[in-house]
């Protein structure tokens, strides 16, 4: 099972492999949020929702030219309220973690194209709650499947420090556990800010 620490212990470990390019390129930090839309068929039935919120952060080491090493953590929840039904409630808690590739295209001299792609690992909990029942949690093991996305960055300083991007995305992850089944990737859309530190 790999761990966020893992995760950041390996990008940390890329950093020294693109120490060349170190005095050239930039370290990169990145701050995201927008919205999830669930594949899971039952999300919309049981959270009387289509999406919610999702945040995340994540870092990219740039190799050559415009393609950079990428990694990301991002975390997702939503709940759902039934009055009618023993005054319960339920909630879900999803992580993903992304390790690919990003590739930035210029479209003019602030104005890039972004592609991304590359693995996730996703892990699930789901809660139930009740006046009358005890509460009762399941969590799924770390999956892995794949994402791809597309977007746009432009820089918002002279000194090309600070960037704006928008990006759309997609995470394919399919679970085959006895509480969870089915696919639980999904759309996302963000906005996000990146930090540019030489």
């Amino acid at each position: 099972m790999i761990s966020s620490r893992t995760v950041l212990t390996v990008l940390f470990l890329l950093s020294f492999s693109v120490s060349r390019a170190q005095d050239q390129h930039p370290f990169i930090f990145s701050l995201t949020g927008g919205l999830f839309f669930p594949s899971n068929v039952q999300f919309k039935e049981i959270y009387q929702s289509s999406s919610d919120l999702i945040w995340g952060v994540g870092i990219c080491l740039p190799v050559q030219g415009p393609l950079g090493v990428a990694g990301d953590m991002s975390f997702f929840r939503s709940e759902g309220h039934f009055p009618s039904f023993y005054d319960s409630s339920a909630e879900i808690q999803q992580k993903f973690i992304h390790l690919g590739v990003i590739n930035k295209q210029p479209v003019s001299r602030n104005l890039f194209l972004r592609m991304s792609g590359g693995i996730n690992f996703v892990t699930v909990r789901q809660s139930a709650f009740s006046s009358r029942l005890p509460t009762q949690t399941a969590e799924s093991g770390r999956k892995f499947g794949y994402f791809a996305g597309l977007g746009a960055e432009q820089f918002l300083d002279e000194s090309g420090h600070l960037a704006m991007f928008f990006d759309v995305l997609y995470d394919y992850c399919r679970l085959h556990d006895a509480e969870f089944s089915g696919d639980f990737g999904g759309l996302r859309v963000v906005l996000g800010i990146n930090l540019i530190m030489f």
